[in-house]
């Protein structure tokens, strides 16, 4: 009940915290074990193509995670069908152990970036996290989802097209 009650505060926290997000989204994983084949899917309206989105990778994972990363797939799905599927690496720890995560107690919780992005058309875009580990299920992940706000636009920004 408590950690219950610590991740809804936290929820509450971080996004009452981001008036900036489009999306902000944490989805809890069945048992804390992310299996091949299960999805994590998060839906966004684009407006604005004119605008660099940062694109990250919110997750919550428990300090028995065995793993200073975790490989997931990103899937992203455009308004008119077409799709872009990028492999991604996700550092959780430091070189030394320590968790990149805050959090009190067994769970840390993370945003890491992973691109700057330019969508090319307005409508609903779809993303979908599909672990990519060598295990399966994958023990230790609690909750991920996506994370999309506003940025500047900077020459290293990148097309989803």
């Amino acid at each position: 009940m408590m950690r219950w009650l610590f991740g809804f505060f936290l929820l509450i926290s971080l996004a009452s915290c981001d008036g900036n997000a489009l999306l902000n989204d944490f989805t809890s994983i069945d048992g804390g074990e992310w299996k091949y084949g299960e999805f994590v899917t998060n839906e966004v309206e684009i407006e604005d193509t004119s605008t660099a989105f940062q694109l990250s990778v919110n997750v919550r994972h428990d300090v028995e995670y065995e793993w200073a990363n975790l490989f997931c797939i990103l899937h992203i799905q455009h308004p008119d069908g077409k799709k872009f599927d990028q492999r991604i690496n996700l550092i959780l720890a430091e070189p030394d152990g320590q968790w990149k995560g805050k959090g009190f107690g067994s769970i840390k919780e993370a945003r890491i970036p992973v691109a700057l992005v330019k969508f090319p058309k307005k409508g609903k875009y779809t993303f979908q996290l599909e672990q990519n580990m060598r295990l399966n299920p994958l023990k230790g992940i609690e909750d991920i989802g996506c994370y999309l706000a506003k940025e500047e636009m900077t020459n290293d920004s990148t097309s989803v097209e």
